[in-house]
């Protein structure tokens, strides 16, 4: 049939989430997707939660201590976490917890098997935990202190000031609530870098996930398993 038949028909069965079979596994590409997917989500969910607390706290710490030596120095850590790619960021992780100090496992995940124990397979999200964090937690962070260096300059914080208010309490009770607001804008578009970091993370920890079913697929040509993935 014509290309455009063709395509349309792999439309038709998009829309009803039928991808077809991937001959690597001899299986629908749906039945594939949907376990890695919760393994994606795992990990996107876990770094998450952390990058959030992490840069939230830091951010917080540096707008009320601008231009001291802890500001300057969460700035440099910033500033790093933005420039080293992901990619290079887990490896040189690897290699200092699982390598030289042997405390992390490198890579893998936990297999139905021994004790099964909730430490076995916690342990194998750390390393990809820390990578993604470190990546977003800078922005997230930079973003953050700008937002809340912006508040505190505004009348009612010195007002809150004058009335002896401390300064704990005017940063929870007054300047979180407009200092925020710009921020959770950024979580957005932070979920979807994270998302998309996960997949070079996935395939460098060889977790099960979306990431390294998407790279196999392309080594393999693998049409149908890269089509419904990327369509994800």
């Amino acid at each position: 049939q014509p290309l455009t038949t063709r395509y349309w028909h792999w439309l038709q069965a998009a829309a009803t989430l039928d991808f077809g079979y991937s001959r690597t596994y001899s299986q629908p590409v749906l039945v594939i997707m949907v376990p890695a997917l919760i393994q994606t989500g795992k990990l996107v969910g876990l770094s998450f939660v952390v990058f959030t607390a992490v840069a939230l706290t830091l951010g917080i710490a540096a707008a009320m201590t601008k231009g001291s030596i802890m500001d300057r120095t969460i700035n440099l850590l910033a500033f790093a976490g933005i420039s080293v790619p992901v990619f290079f960021l887990a490896l040189m992780l690897i290699y200092l917890f699982a390598v030289r100090l042997g405390w992390l496992p490198a890579s893998g995940m936990f297999t139905i098997g021994g004790d099964g124990s909730l430490a076995d397979t916690a342990k194998y999200y750390v390393l990809p935990t820390l990578t993604l964090t470190a990546a977003f937690a800078g922005r997230f962070t930079r973003f953050t202190r700008a937002s809340m260096v912006e508040v505190l300059r505004m009348d009612y914080i010195r007002t809150a000031r004058a009335k002896g208010a401390t300064e704990t309490r005017i940063v929870l009770r007054h300047a979180l609530r407009g200092g925020l607001l710009p921020v959770v804008s950024f979580l957005g578009p932070a979920i979807a870098g994270i998302l998309t970091g996960s997949m070079v993370e996935e395939k460098i920890f060889a977790l099960p996930g979306l990431g390294v079913h998407l790279v196999e697929s392309c080594n393999q040509r693998d049409y149908s398993l890269a089509m419904g993935l990327t369509m994800f």
